[in-house]
């Protein structure tokens, strides 16, 4: 649920549904920062199935699921080349992202991948951009009978 509502309320419904598999592409690339996640992996596969080419980052021990959920190109977030890698390998035009980590230096590095002219990152915790023209969306939001309330886990090890 926490993926379908990053990828469609947070984009205020402009990415396809992924209902059908998707015809042919949509040309578009999204970003999905900790592809390797619960969220992520999900993430993943309902971009692809919407017609997207995924680009996910991880640790490079997790790339081959990530790529094996339907991820075209893995990134190690921990490499400090990683934003200018996603750069290129976008030709500069990413401006869609989903960050399922959120914190730490998340914003950051996420909001500079997107294009010069800035995007929309769906965030799983809330932030603000750290980049004029980039919009960040928290989503970890669910309606319960109409009422909007945050979903607080407690997890007891």
């Amino acid at each position: 649920y926490t993926a379908l509502q990053a990828l469609y309320e947070s984009f205020d419904g402009g990415i396809p549904l992924p209902l059908t598999p998707a015809a042919e592409k949509n040309d578009a690339t999204l970003l999905v920062h900790g592809g390797s996640s619960s969220t992520g992996l999900f993430v993943v596969q309902l971009a692809k199935l919407a017609g997207f080419r995924v680009i996910a980052t991880c640790s490079p021990k997790n790339f081959d699921l990530v790529r094996s959920f339907g991820a075209d190109e893995v990134f190690d977030y921990a490499d400090p080349q990683a934003t200018e890698a996603i750069k290129d390998s976008t030709s500069g035009t990413l401006n869609l992202a989903v960050d399922c980590v959120a914190q730490g230096n998340a914003p950051q590095l996420v909001s500079n991948c997107l294009s010069k002219e800035g995007g929309r990152i769906a965030a799983l915790l809330p932030y603000e951009s750290p980049r004029e023209g980039v919009t960040a969306k928290f989503s970890l939001i669910y309606e319960w009978i109409g009422e909007a309330s945050i979903l607080t886990l407690n997890l007891a090890y």
